[in-house]
């Protein structure tokens, strides 16, 4: 946790070093890496997203996310669909790096029928990330008058996008909801 406040290069040295020798500690030195790298130290990440046990491939790909790494898009895209795979850790990164290329597949997991819950509320959450206004219409399909989840991390994300054909819809939603099923303030770390 300390050497994710310290940007000398000797301490991003040592963290690569972690990050690139098995041990207990390579997921926490990807995350720290993620905190104060630069593109220069990609290399072992993108190893580990691809050698890595879950934990160590979703630190990784939140790291390659706060290092502005592009390629992560196509690395994710087809692992999105993968039940052995941390899906909330690509999608929290997906939404970090919010990169247009991360619409499709984000688009694609939420249209899957099988798709849990809990990944459907994050890629609510990260599509709107981006900022492109051709999410709205997939979005607004997963509005509800509930205060669930998905409804909550969708309204968010109707609102970072400004669309202005979902604000009859939003007005519905909260129209007919309680007071106390509305959304709560949420606050998430990683």
């Amino acid at each position: 946790m300390a050497a994710s406040k310290m940007t000398d290069l000797r301490v991003r040295q040592g963290l690569v070093e972690l990050v690139d020798q098995p041990g207990p500690n390579r997921a926490l030195a990807a995350w720290a890496l993620g905190k104060i790298g630069t593109a220069d130290e990609a290399g072992p990440l993108v190893t580990l997203l691809g050698e890595g046990s879950p934990e160590e491939r979703g630190a990784a790909s939140i790291a390659l996310a706060r290092l502005e790494q592009d390629e992560l898009v196509e690395a994710l895209a087809n692992r999105l669909s993968k039940t052995d795979e941390p899906i909330e850790s690509y999608l929290y990164a997906l939404g970090v790096l919010g990169h247009n290329k991360a619409i499709l597949p984000i688009a694609n997991l939420m249209m899957r029928e099988e798709t849990a819950p809990d990944h459907l509320a994050l890629a609510a959450w990260a599509l709107g990330r981006p900022g492109d206004q051709e999410s709205c219409a997939l979005l607004q399909r997963f509005a509800s008058d509930s205060a669930n989840p998905l409804t909550c991390a969708t309204v968010d994300s109707l609102s970072q996008l400004r669309c202005p054909e979902t604000t009859k819809r939003l007005v519905e939603v909260f129209e007919h909801s309680r007071p106390e099923d509305r959304c709560d303030g949420q606050r998430f770390v990683d």
